[in-house]
């Protein structure tokens, strides 16, 4: 769905309305997500749960921290921890 132009189009229509977008996406949606932020980087994002880290193997926490350290770089990308007691590795 990020990758998709028509929904992209529809996105910048948050400009008129002075709207955020927040959405929930998985790990392996992050690379797409960041390349939709950095198009839009009058857009503010809400990033709810850290990118569904889903891949729990040591290579799949990798992938996801480097690719949360990408988003990272946003100014227009806020993201909330509701963890409260789950452990993630460091």
């Amino acid at each position: 769905m990020i990758a998709d132009k028509a929904w992209q189009e529809r996105l910048a229509l948050l400009r008129k309305y002075h709207l955020c977008c927040e959405i929930e996406i998985f790990a392996p949606q992050l690379p797409d997500f960041t390349a939709v932020v950095n198009s839009y980087p009058d857009i503010q994002f809400i990033l709810p749960v850290m990118g569904w880290p889903i891949g729990l193997t040591e290579a799949g926490h990798r992938d996801w921290k480097r690719d949360m350290e990408a988003l990272s770089s946003c100014e227009n990308v806020a993201v909330k921890d509701f963890r409260d007691g789950m452990h993630l590795r460091p």
